[in-house]
C-alpha cells in the first residue's frame, strides 16, 4: 500500500532489530534490521544485497522536499497532466538558448565567424554585440514559437499572447549575459568583481545530460574527509543527516542508493587567472524570481552538482572526490527579470557554492559577496543543540558535528540530506509531512493536501490486490 499523511516527526518500520556497527573503518556488511529510530539497516545482508535504489528527477528532488504529499498527490494519485502554457514557453526559451549558443553568439571574443554572421568585426563594441545577439536570439524564437492565437482555450490563449510578448526582453537578458559574461568578465561582475572571479569562457554545453548514482557511503567519504574532524561510521552519519531534515521518512535506509538524472541547462568552462579550470552551472528559468535564500539552495542546482561529482559510470567514494571537476559557482537565471544569473545587488550575487571542495564536504570560508557579508543571510540549516545529541550518537561525535554550525561544511551536508529525505520520502509507505514555508505560500493543491490545509490527522491510502 502507498499511504501519505501529514503531521509531525516521521514515524519509524515496522520491527526493530540489531543495532549495526558504526566502525569509521568498514560497515560494508552491516548487521541490522530497523533501528529503533526506524533506520533500516539491511540485516545479514551485504550492501549490494540490501540497497534500495531510488530514480529521481532534480525537478521531483526539490518537489518532495517542499511537501511529499503534493508530489505524491500529483504524481502517484493523478493521470498525465497536460503541459502547461509556462512550461512551453520556458522549454522554447531553452531552446533559443541553445541554438544561440551552438552559434557561438556566446563566445563572440573568439569567434570571428559569429560576428560576421552577425553583420559585425572585432571593432564592434560591447552595446552593438548586445543588440546583434538579441536580434538573433529573436530571430531564432520567431522561427520555433507557435502561434498563440491558434490555441482554443481562451484563459491559455490570453496566457500565450502575453509570454510571447515578453519572449524580447527575456531574450534580452540573455543576449546581455552572453556577449558581457564573455567580452569581460570582471566588468560584468560590477560590484562582485572585488569579491570572486568566474574566468574566461572557453566553452560551454546545453542541455547536458547527466545520471548520477550515490549512497551514505559516498557522502561519507567526503564528511570524514573534512580536515579536523575525527571518522565516524555510516550509522552515525545517517542520523546526524536525520538532524538536519528533522527525521528521516520511514523509507530512509542506510543502504540506500539514489540515482538522479536529468539535463544540466548551461555547464560552461571556464579558465580562472591562475589558469585552472573551473566549472559553472547556470539553470535558466523563466518564471517567479524567489528570494536569495530559495535561490541560494535550491536542490535542483545541488542535485546539478551531485550529477558531476558521482558520475553513474564513474568512481565512487573517496575516488570520485579526488577525480571530481573544480565547480566555482551554481546559479539559477530568472531570464524574465534579470540580465545576470542569481542577481541580487550585483551579478551572482546569490551563486550557489561548491557542495565539495579538495576531495571533502566543502571546508572553505564563505566566499563575501556584495552587500552580503554574513553566510547566514543565505544559509538555510536548522539550529542544532549541542547538548542534545540524537539516539545512537556518541557525545564527540555531537560535539564536532555541532560545531561546524554556521559553516559551508554543514550546509553542504544539510541539502545531501534533503536528497536523500528525498529519496526515502518517495518510496515511503506512510508520510508525516512538514511542508516548507516557502512552498505553503503558492502550493497548486492546498483543497486537497492534507499538509498544506494543515489537517494533521488526514491520511491518503491506496490498496493493491
Amino acid at each position: 500500500s502507498d499511504s501519505a499523511s501529514s503531521g509531525g516527526a516521521s514515524s519509524g518500520g515496522a520491527s526493530s532489530g540489531d543495532t549495526s556497527s558504526d566502525s569509521a573503518s568498514s560497515d560494508s556488511a552491516s548487521s541490522g534490521g530497523v533501528q529503533p529510530d526506524g533506520i533500516q539497516t539491511g540485516k545479514g545482508k551485504t550492501d549490494a544485497q540490501a540497497a534500495p535504489m531510488v530514480t529521481l528527477s532534480p525537478s521531483a528532488v526539490d518537489s518532495l522536499w517542499a511537501c511529499p504529499v503534493c508530489w505524491m498527490l500529483e504524481n502517484r494519485f493523478a493521470g498525465p497532466r497536460p503541459s502547461s502554457v509556462a512550461t512551453s514557453f520556458g522549454t522554447l526559451i531553452h531552446a533559443v538558448a541553445q541554438q544561440g549558443s551552438e552559434e557561438g553568439l556566446d563566445h563572440l571574443s573568439h569567434n570571428a565567424q559569429a560576428l560576421a554572421a552577425l553583420g559585425l568585426d572585432s571593432t564592434a563594441g560591447t552595446e552593438r554585440r548586445i543588440e546583434a545577439v538579441s536580434a538573433r536570439l529573436n530571430a531564432i524564437y520567431q522561427s520555433k514559437r507557435p502561434d498563440p492565437n491558434a490555441i482554443a482555450d481562451t484563459r491559455n490563449r490570453y496566457e500565450a499572447t502575453r509570454k510571447d510578448e515578453s519572449a524580447a526582453y527575456t531574450l534580452r537578458n540573455i543576449a546581455d549575459y552572453f556577449v558581457r559574461s564573455d567580452a569581460d568578465p570582471e566588468t560584468y561582475l560590477g560590484k562582485n568583481s572585488s569579491n570572486f572571479s568566474i574566468g574566461a569562457l572557453a566553452g560551454a554545453e546545453c542541455e547536458r545530460e547527466f545520471a548520477a548514482r550515490f549512497d551514505v557511503r559516498d557522502i561519507l567519504d567526503a564528511y570524514n574527509a573534512v580536515p579536523g574532524l575525527h571518522p565516524i561510521g555510516r550509522n552515525t552519519l545517517v542520523r546526524l543527516m536525520g538532524a538536519l531534515v528533522g527525521g528521516w521518512p520511514e523509507g530512509m535506509d542506510e543502504h540506500l542508493t539514489v540515482r538522479l538524472s536529468g539535463r544540466i541547462d548551461r555547464m560552461e568552462t571556464r579558465v580562472l587567472a591562475d589558469g585552472g579550470e573551473c566549472i559553472r552551472l547556470i539553470d535558466y528559468k523563466t518564471g517567479r524570481t524567489p528570494t536569495v535564500k530559495q535561490i541560494f539552495n535550491d536542490l535542483q542546482l545541488v542535485c546539478y552538482q551531485l550529477g558531476l561529482v558521482f558520475p553513474e559510470d564513474g568512481p565512487r567514494g573517496a575516488k570520485a572526490l579526488a577525480a571530481m571537476p573544480h565547480i566555482s559557482q551554481s546559479v539559477l537565471f530568472h531570464v524574465g527579470q534579470n540580465a545576470a544569473p542569481a542577481r541580487s545587488y550585483a551579478p551572482e550575487g546569490a551563486f550557489q557554492p561548491p557542495l565539495f571542495t579538495d576531495g571533502s564536504l566543502n571546508a572553505e570560508p564563505f566566499t563575501p559577496r556584495y552587500w552580503y557579508k554574513d553566510p547566514n543571510r543565505f544559509f538555510d540549516i536548522p539550529a542544532i543543540d549541542p547538548a542534545t545529541p540524537p539516539e545512537g550518537v556518541s557525545a564527540e561525535a555531537w560535539a564536532q558535528f555541532a560545531a561546524l554550525a554556521g559553516t559551508q561544511t554543514l550546509w553542504s551536508l544539510t541539502m545531501i540530506a534533503r536528497v536523500f529525505y528525498a529519496a526515502a520520502a518517495s518510496r515511503s509507505a506512510i508520510i508525516e509531512a512538514h511542508p516548507q514555508d516557502t512552498h505553503i505560500g503558492f502550493c497548486r493543491m492546498k483543497n486537497v493536501c492534507p499538509a498544506c490545509a494543515g489537517q494533521i490527522d488526514t491520511i491518503f491510502e491506496t490498496r493493491q490486490a
